[in-house]
Parts: C-alpha cells; sequence; structure tokens
C-alpha cells in the first residue's frame, strides 16, 4: 500500500485524489484474494517437528501486516511485515505462533483513543471465534506507536486482520487534506465555469465563475433554481439534445458553443462548453461535468469576420463570393432554378467621376448607386457588388421574359437620373446583361450575362442585352482572334504599308502614314477595323503599338530628305508607363531625326483629360516631334482642347470628304474645319479623297494636301521606299 500511496502523489506533492482512494481499495482487494489462496493451498516446507503451515511467501511481499485466522481462531499465517509490527525476532519467529490462539501475538495490543469500544479489541483477541462482522480497530503496541487494525470475515469462517502503522494512517489523511485542499482551490479560484449536472438536467455543482456568468450571487442560490437546464437555459432547447446525444456517441464534447440565457437576468449570450461522463468504478454513468467558457466576443469576431468574407466593405451589399453561394443554392432546389435570372451591371463613365471629383466622390457615388439599385428589385432579390463600378442582381421568380425586361429597364432607367454627390450634379449611365437560367452551371450564368453586357456596351450603353446563343459564338470567334492576335503579336507576323499624303497642286508626296496590315493564315486579310479594337479592349494594344513603332522608325530611316512617316497612336499606348521613353530608344537606334516622325492622335485622347495623357504627349512634343489630330470633327472635343494643346496638323475624316460633293452640311464642315486649321497655324489634311471632284471642292475650301486613293493605295513601306524585300 505504500508504494501505491506514493505512486497517487505526484510531483511537489500533488495528489490524485480518485487513484488515491483506488488505490487503499485495491491493497484490500488485493490482500484478502492473496489471502483465501494460502488458506486455501496448505504448505509442506514447515520446520521438521512443527505443525503443517501454511506458506507466507507471497503474504511477504504485502507492505501491510497480515495475520490469518481459521474458524478456530487459531493463527495459520503470519507475514514478515506484521511480525515487525508485532516485535517479534530470532528469539520468538513468527512461524512459532502458527497454530496459537491470536491472543499470543496480539495479546499485548491495547486500544486506541477512537477505538470502537475499549472492550472491543481485547474481546476479539480473547475470543475470536464469536461471530464477528468486519471491523476497524485503531489500536497501539507498547513502545511501537499506533497501529490500524482492519478486521475483515473470510468466505470459509476465517478472519483476515491487516495491520497499518497509525503512521500510514496520518499520511494517508495528510494527502487526502491536501488533495481536498487543492480541489476546492481550483474549483473556486477557475477563471472559468466549472459545474456538474445530472442526466435529467438539473445543476449539481457550480462554481463561482459560473454561478456569476448565471446571474447568481451564490451556489446556494443558484442549485435549487435550475431544474431543466435545456428549458431553463439553451436558447434552442434542442441543443441540449445535441449535447446529450454527441457525449453519448464521443464519451465528451469539446467547444460546444450555443446560445443560452444567464439564468437568472435571461440575458443572452454565447458560451463554449467541453464536458464528459463521470462514471463509477463498475462503469455506470453518475452524471455530466464539464467546463463552461463565456463566448460572447468570439461569435461577434467570428460572425464580423464572416460577414466580411461575404459582403462589400464599401457598401455593405453582399460580394462576389455570398452571390455564387445563393445562385449555387437556388439552381440545386428544382422549383427555383428555372426561375432564376442574373443581371450584370456595369457602370457607363464611372472613371470620369473619379478622375474628376476624386475617388471619395467615387466612394459616395457608388454607396448610392447600391441605394438605388436595392430601391429597385423586390424583396427576396439579391444584391452584390462585384467590384469596382460592378453590381449583379440575382432575380428570383422569374416566370417569363416580361420579368427580366421589366427588372432590367428599371434599372437602367433609376441609374440614368442624375445623382448628388456634395455640391456636384452626377451623371452617369449604366450597361445591363442579362442571362435566364438555361441548365448552366452558376458560373455558366455570370459568363453569359457578361457577354450579354458586352453587347450591351457594343450597343451604346445606358441599355441592356439578353443572353443569346449567337452572342455566345460571337463571343467565342472574338477570343480566337484574340488569341490568334496575340500569337501574331509574339511573332510579328504583321505587315507595315504606307500610304502618301500628296501636295494638292504638285501631286508629290508629303507625309506617309503608316498603316498596319494583317494576313492570317486562314482568316485572310483581317481589317485592321476588326483587330485594332480587340487589341484595345483585350490589353494588347500596348505590345502591338511598339511592334508598329519599331517598324515605322525603321522605315523612317529610309526616307528622302525631308520626308516624315506618321504613325498612329492609341491612348493605352500614351498612359503606359515608359512610352515615351521607348519612343526616344527606337530612334536612338535607328538615327533618325525628331521631323522624321509625326504622332497622330484621335479626339478622343484629349477628352479623356488623362494628367498621364497630356504629360507624355507634352514629353513627345518636347523632343520635337509633330503631332496631328486625326479624324477631326467624328467625335465630341470642345474647341477648348484645340486652345490647351497646339497640333502641327488637323485631319479632316473621310466621311466628310465623301460628301461634300452632294451634301452642303458636310462641305459646310470642311469649309470650316480648314478655316479653322489655317487660322490655328496647322497644316489641314483631307482623308479619303477618291475622285477629282472631291479633290476639286477641297481646292475650293482652300485644302491642298490629300490622301486617298485618287493619289495612291497603301504598300509595304519597302516598296513604297524602294528598299529590297
Amino acid at each position: 500500500m505504500k508504494q501505491q500511496l506514493r505512486d497517487a502523489t505526484g510531483p511537489q506533492g500533488a495528489v490524485d485524489v480518485a487513484r488515491l482512494l483506488s488505490a487503499v481499495s485495491d491493497c484490500y482487494e488485493a490482500s484478502t484474494s492473496l489471502a483465501m489462496d494460502v488458506l486455501r493451498h496448505p504448505s509442506t516446507d514447515a520446520p521438521t517437528g512443527q505443525p503443517a503451515s501454511l506458506s507466507i511467501d507471497l503474504l511477504d511481499g504485502l507492505s501491510d501486516g497480515v495475520v490469518l485466522l481459521d474458524a478456530d481462531g487459531l493463527v495459520r499465517a503470519i507475514n514478515s511485515t506484521a511480525g515487525g509490527m508485532l516485535g517479534l525476532d530470532v528469539d520468538r519467529p513468527r512461524h512459532s505462533l502458527i497454530g496459537k490462539p491470536l491472543q499470543a501475538c496480539l495479546g499485548q495490543m491495547e486500544p486506541g483513543n477512537d477505538s470502537i469500544s475499549e472492550s472491543a479489541l481485547k474481546d476479539f483477541i480473547a475470543n475470536p471465534s464469536i461471530e464477528q462482522q468486519d471491523v476497524h480497530f485503531s489500536a497501539h503496541m507498547p513502545g511501537r506507536g499506533g497501529v490500524l487494525l482492519d478486521v475483515r470475515c473470510l468466505d470459509d469462517g476465517g478472519w483476515m486482520l491487516i495491520l497499518c502503522e497509525a503512521s500510514d494512517l496520518c499520511e494517508q489523511g495528510r494527502l487526502l487534506r491536501i488533495a481536498e485542499e487543492e480541489y476546492r482551490s481550483l474549483f473556486n479560484n477557475a477563471v472559468i465555469g466549472i459545474y456538474r449536472s445530472s442526466f435529467d438536467g438539473k445543476q449539481l455543482r457550480a462554481n463561482p465563475v459560473l454561478v456569476q456568468l448565471n446571474g447568481y450571487d451564490s451556489e446556494e442560490e443558484m442549485l435549487p433554481a435550475v431544474n431543466n437546464i435545456a428549458a431553463e437555459w439553451y436558447v434552442d432547447p434542442t441543443r441540449r439534445e445535441d449535447f446529450q446525444r454527441e457525449l453519448a456517441a464521443h464519451g465528451r464534447v469539446t467547444d460546444f458553443v450555443s446560445e443560452i440565457y444567464r439564468h437568472k437576468t435571461r440575458e443572452r449570450i454565447w458560451i463554449s462548453e467541453n464536458a464528459w461522463i463521470v462514471y463509477d468504478p463498475s462503469g455506470t454513468p453518475l452524471f455530466y461535468e464539464g467546463t463552461v467558457v463565456d463566448a460572447t466576443d468570439r461569435v461577434a469576431a467570428e460572425e464580423e469576420i464572416n460577414h466580411l468574407a461575404h459582403h462589400d466593405h464599401l457598401t455593405g451589399l453582399p460580394n462576389r463570393f455570398m452571390l455564387l453561394k445563393q445562385l449555387r443554392e437556388a439552381l440545386l432546389r428544382p422549383h427555383t432554378a428555372s426561375s432564376v435570372a442574373v443581371h450584370c451591371l456595369d457602370l457607363d463613365h464611372f472613371k470620369d467621376v473619379n478622375d474628376t471629383l476624386g475617388h471619395e466622390a467615387g466612394d459616395r457615388l457608388l454607396i448610392e448607386v447600391g441605394k438605388r439599385l436595392r430601391a429597385s428589385i423586390k424583396a427576396g432579390d439579391i444584391l452584390a457588388r462585384f467590384g469596382g463600378d460592378e453590381f449583379t442582381i440575382l432575380q428570383y421568380g422569374v416566370r417569363q421574359s416580361s420579368d427580366i425586361v421589366a427588372l432590367a429597364s428599371r434599372i437602367v432607367a433609376t441609374l440614368n437620373q442624375p445623382f448628388l454627390i456634395g455640391e456636384n450634379q452626377v451623371k452617369v449611365g449604366v450597361s445591363v446583361g442579362v442571362a435566364a437560367y438555361n441548365g448552366q452551371e452558376p458560373a455558366g450564368m455570370l459568363r453569359d450575362a457578361d457577354v450579354a453586357l458586352y453587347e450591351a456596351k457594343k450597343s451604346g450603353r445606358r441599355t441592356y442585352a439578353i443572353y443569346t446563343s449567337a452572342m455566345g459564338e460571337a463571343l467565342q470567334e472574338r477570343r480566337a482572334l484574340e488569341d490568334d492576335l496575340r500569337s501574331a503579336i509574339e511573332t510579328g507576323a504583321f505587315e507595315l504599308h504606307l500610304q502618301p499624303v500628296v501636295d494638292g497642286e504638285t501631286g508629290e508626296p508629303m507625309v506617309y502614314e503608316a498603316l498596319l496590315r494583317w494576313d492570317h493564315p486562314t482568316r485572310g486579310k483581317v481589317s485592321p477595323a476588326r483587330f485594332v479594337p480587340l487589341a484595345e479592349e483585350s490589353s494588347l494594344m500596348v505590345g502591338l503599338g511598339d511592334w508598329v513603332l519599331h517598324k515605322t522608325v525603321e522605315a523612317a530611316a529610309y526616307l528622302p530628305p525631308g520626308m516624315r512617316i506618321a504613325m498612329n497612336l492609341s491612348p493605352l499606348q500614351l498612359r503606359d508607363c515608359g512610352f515615351v521613353e521607348r519612343v526616344q530608344a527606337a530612334m536612338d537606334r535607328f538615327d533618325i531625326k525628331p521631323d522624321q516622325l509625326e504622332l497622330e492622335i484621335t479626339e478622343t485622347v484629349i477628352m479623356s483629360d488623362d494628367q498621364r495623357t497630356l504629360e507624355a504627349l507634352n514629353a513627345l512634343r518636347d523632343m520635337g516631334l509633330r503631332l496631328a489630330l486625326d479624324d477631326f470633327g467624328t467625335g465630341h472635343a470642345s474647341l477648348s482642347y484645340l486652345q490647351r494643346f497646339r497640333f502641327d496638323k488637323i485631319k479632316i475624316d473621310q466621311s466628310f470628304v465623301q460628301r461634300m460633293v452632294d451634301d452642303p452640311i458636310s462641305a459646310a464642315v470642311v469649309r470650316a474645319v480648314t478655316s479653322l486649321g489655317i487660322d490655328l497655324g496647322a497644316a489641314v489634311v483631307a482623308e479619303g479623297v477618291e475622285t477629282n471632284e472631291q479633290r476639286d471642292a477641297l481646292k475650293r475650301e482652300g485644302c491642298n494636301l490629300f490622301q486617298g486613293y485618287l493619289f495612291g493605295h497603301p504598300q509595304r513601306w519597302e516598296a513604297m521606299l524602294g528598299v529590297p524585300h
């Protein structure tokens, strides 16, 4: 028993109470079992001439003293520990007591102060044959200190006496007191709630933290008040069933999060529980024990994180992830799948608001757009912001195409109305692409709606388009062409052609305009009107523009003295960082002078009022390059732009030139532009001159620089300049 007590005592005096109590019980059970084995198997190893005795080898292994009596009250065995406690030695060996009455070995034992009675011990020692039940005596041996004597009745009518020194008993008591104090300190001072509850929902124990969490002042006040944990504690009573189901399945629950009421105040909070089932030694479940922590702040933080993960931080609307989740769930339900539609929205000219009023104004506009859109949809529909100026609506309950048209029209109408942002009235429109469910996956519906949105933008914006299979086919063709264009840029599969701009009097070339041509191996000749806009929309324009730049500068190196090559610039090139430096590097590489190169831009470039664009144009002019305004009259440029930025040349768009002979209005435009150019000191070029009548009419209006088929078709630059190919 001593060793088992030591095993139950951990480092630094810590005590495992359950192990300690188990150790005491186990020792007595083991002693009893061993004693019965000894009594059932007589030994023949007694000294010669002595009565046959029982082997005590097994009993000698016990740390407690053991004396065995038969039914007649005679000593049948005594182990070495008992011999030592009773003062036996060589002169009086243990085996000399075998067969003697109990009084022969315990006659000197006196009752202790807390014995059952003063005479009970002596009566038993004097006459152990009397009927006796299990009993415990406190005794002492003269000169040897206190003894705990435990008497147990055996099945054969005999007795087993177990002797333990009183010092061991005191040590057990001390350990038990330490264990109790440690348990009580842990229970009362823990920073988490600790409880014990019955299977039928009563609270059996609660430490101070749990008492306070439930709004009470003491455990004595709380325990009688809690009679049905499921109904009185959990906001959702079924959580108790979940709790018990998990405990039954796994023996414990971990981080079981639930919303509960503070029992006394009925305030709602969130908690996290860890719990387990407590069993008795036979394996019978007794009750639940567990811990509780307040998880209200944690749940609130998790909800905030979840909200941020599923919503746009600026408008508070659901984000792309959330809308896709809702769309996926809708398509999984047969009764809703066939009645949903997706509307993809893109604000028109939103960038202009950011550029002119600043990003803060742009953010306020997006918030107001979200409010208007929320008011435009019916309850149950979902409005999400995908980022930037892109919004998406998931429309439920679509029964016929008119339902889709009604919502799309309402969206266009409401966003066409001006917004008041601060002191500024802002006008933006919206383009809407719609896709109805037709067996697609969620991503497929969004893709189809995006295709329809592209069609709406192509149609002039501020309108809507509903997806058709023809749109999908056109998109596939566009993507195939985009792939071919990307490959052509990588391999340089283009040709640079030149078309002359001639003096109307002499017919001599004054300038050559660089024109890009693409002869595809399977598609044949692809018009620039088809692939140049695609390059701009797909961000391939910078790479394509660099190819044209290098070829144009290379061709300029072969020009006769006094001649120039004009090259068209895309707005994307001018906004690209490093473009000006690349122009200078190309000129340095082919050793051409600035007056050999002319750059043409359209009205839309200067209309954008982009600071980076204006800085690039000024830098190019500072390098000595000439600038021309191309296709003048087709855009919406104000004359104020011509005041802010000086051009060396103005080119009249061919649409006016080719109608001016029969159309007085077109003739008036040509006359006005020519006069404007002369007043500004800029050369004026008429594009698209194809007949003598057009040439003569232009001369009458004062224009004398012509470009068109009447004066020459575009040719490969090598052929035009006489360079071997």
